[in-house]
């Protein structure tokens, strides 16, 4: 008598990872802005959306990493003000641990004009976003 068992096993599809819950705790100084401090409670198959200001609207948009070793990805929105991360994006990469997100002024670099060697100021830091990310 022969056993289908395994056969019927390697048919089904494999359903996809359950949602987990993790912790967010985060700090943020940004400009002339009243600090603000909290934790949040994120899902991990949504976009974990932290308001930092009611005015102007500034939001933090945090995406978790998909596996152990690979970065989430953080998203900032300024509304009428114009800031970006230190690498001139409204997006960048942390690393699901402790992380500092450095928010810059972002108006003096859509100028779409680049000029090679000539010295110039950086643009001016604004504040910054402290995350711990716990699971």
């Amino acid at each position: 008598m022969l056993v289908t068992m395994p056969a019927m096993a390697r048919d089904k599809a494999p359903s996809p990872p359950e949602p987990f819950h993790y912790t967010v705790r985060f700090g943020a100084m940004i400009g002339s802005l009243e600090p603000i401090a909290g934790e949040m409670l994120c899902v991990s198959n949504k976009d974990c959306e932290i308001l930092l200001s009611f005015w102007p609207r500034i939001e933090l948009r945090l995406r978790p990493p998909r596996g152990r070793n690979q970065p989430g990805e953080a998203t900032i929105t300024c509304g009428l003000l114009s800031c970006a991360f230190s690498n001139g994006s409204t997006r960048t990469s942390y690393s699901g641990g402790i992380d500092r997100l450095r928010v810059y002024d972002d108006r003096n670099r859509r100028s779409g004009v680049l000029v090679p060697l000539v010295w110039k100021p950086g643009p001016d830091l604004i504040g910054s976003i402290d995350i711990v990310v716990r699971r």
